[in-house]
């Protein structure tokens, strides 16, 4: 998963508080996520998510749940202009897609990759 326009938040409020928004952001997809979900922050504004025992369609629905929840919700609500956000999400299953972590990971990445550069704030396959 990563933050759409991240960029754009950063140029906007700063380092400081685009640090406290990636934050913000952990908490509301942690609290979208059951007990044995993990959620690893990965890179300067990407998440991995990982759903155990969940086919691949079951992990759409929840990220989609969990893109809903960040696009509802508004972060940096002590700053006079607080922040919306997107976020686009893909999704590789073990071991459908690949039997390798090494190998999920840049199967979702190309495709994320991919939707970042056309229509952002989506759920989507690997």
């Amino acid at each position: 998963m990563d933050i759409d326009n991240f960029k754009s938040i950063v140029d906007n409020y700063g380092h400081l508080l685009g640090t406290r928004l990636l934050k913000e952001i952990g908490e509301t997809i942690t609290s979208n996520l059951s007990e044995q979900d993990i959620l690893i922050k990965y890179g300067g504004d990407e998440y991995i998510i990982i759903l155990p025992g969940r086919s691949k369609t079951q992990a759409v629905k929840h990220s989609e749940n969990i893109l809903r929840a960040i696009r509802e919700s508004t972060y940096l609500k002590s700053e006079a202009e607080p922040a919306r956000v997107t976020a686009s999400i893909r999704i590789a299953a073990y071991p459908e897609d690949a039997e390798a972590k090494k190998e999920l990971l840049i199967l979702a990445d190309n495709a994320l990759f991919t939707i970042k550069s056309s229509t952002k704030n989506s759920v989507g396959t690997a």
